[in-house]
This record gives C-alpha cells, sequence and structure tokens, in this order.
C-alpha cells in the first residue's frame, strides 16, 4: 500500500481545521472527481465541518464521518482524521477502539496512493497513526505549527497560522 500520510501538531484553536479546509477546497476545486472523507470524534461536528465543503450535489466530494462509524461503499482519495478522541474522553480504553478503528475501517476504504491528514493537539492520536500504519511501511510525517508543511498546506495565505506563535520552532 502506498500512501502519504502526514500528521499536524498544534495547541487548540491554532487554525489546524481552517487551514485545511481552505486547501481541500482549493484541492477539491482542481480535482472534482477526487472523494474526500473527514473524521473527527463527533459526527454532528464532522457534519457541520463537511457542510463547508459541500455544494447541494447528490454526490458530495467530502463525507463527514464520526470516530468508530461505518465507512461504507466509497473509496477515499483523501482523508482528513482530525482530533479522533474527545478531550474528555482520553482513555486507554477509547485509544485502543479509535486505533482498531482506523486499521479496520480507514485505511481498506483508502485508495492507492491516497493522502491521509492527521490533526491533533496531543501526542496520542500520534502514536495511533503512526502504529495503524507501520504494519503497511508506511512513513508518517509529523509537523508542528512554525515547522515546515505538508505540500498540500503551503501558502502564503496560511503563512501566519505556522508563524505566529513562537512556542513552537520549526523542526523536521
Amino acid at each position: 500500500m502506498n500512501f502519504d500520510v502526514s500528521h499536524i501538531i498544534a495547541p487548540p484553536r491554532s487554525g489546524k481545521t481552517t487551514s485545511c479546509i481552505e486547501r481541500v477546497s482549493s484541492f477539491l476545486s482542481a480535482n472534482p472527481s477526487k472523494k474526500v472523507g473527514y473524521v473527527s470524534y463527533s459526527m454532528q461536528l464532522s457534519q457541520y465541518i463537511v457542510k463547508q465543503f459541500n455544494t447541494e450535489s447528490e454526490d458530495p466530494q467530502v463525507r463527514s464521518y464520526g470516530t468508530g462509524s461505518a465507512m461504507c461503499s466509497i473509496g477515499l482519495d483523501l482523508v482528513i482524521l482530525d482530533d479522533l478522541i474527545p478531550p474528555e474522553g482520553q482513555s486507554c480504553l477509547q485509544s485502543e477502539r479509535t486505533y482498531n478503528w482506523i486499521k479496520q475501517s480507514v485505511i481498506c476504504r483508502l485508495y492507492p496512493n491516497a493522502v491521509v491528514y492527521s490533526i491533533a493537539s496531543g501526542e496520542l492520536q500520534t502514536r495511533m497513526v503512526v502504529g495503524a500504519f507501520a504494519p503497511y511501511g508506511v512513513k508518517v510525517s509529523t509537523f508542528e505549527m512554525g515547522a515546515p508543511r505538508p505540500p498540500l498546506l503551503q501558502t502564503k495565505e496560511l503563512d501566519h497560522l505556522y508563524t505566529s506563535n513562537p512556542q513552537f520552532q520549526g523542526t523536521d
């Protein structure tokens, strides 16, 4: 399996999701046949975010999923894993369930050469994503705000999101 997996780490309310929405919207405008899955710990939150991408088409380009939900009958070119575990629910049991769900439901829905963006404020999701993709020989690139960004997120319009917080220094 050949996937491009990037994990973006930044504190809460720092613009991670906004940055992704802006760039993925541009990506979809240029690639209308591509299918995207947006996943968050809450289906309600996921549906709210996805409304910012989709038009009233019968076959939306972006589909919403809650962590643990069924991802049926569709392949994905790009999946965004945005805060998979709720801040108040970071237990070992929840982490194990989420990790298994990534392995059993998310990975099998990805087309060859799919892109995965994992967005979180903590290390727990990093470990889950790296662990889920490791058996497939997929390297997960990790980026912190202030560091070089994945190619899809490299634009001058978004530079302020990656340089305004002196807490994050660029690392490779």
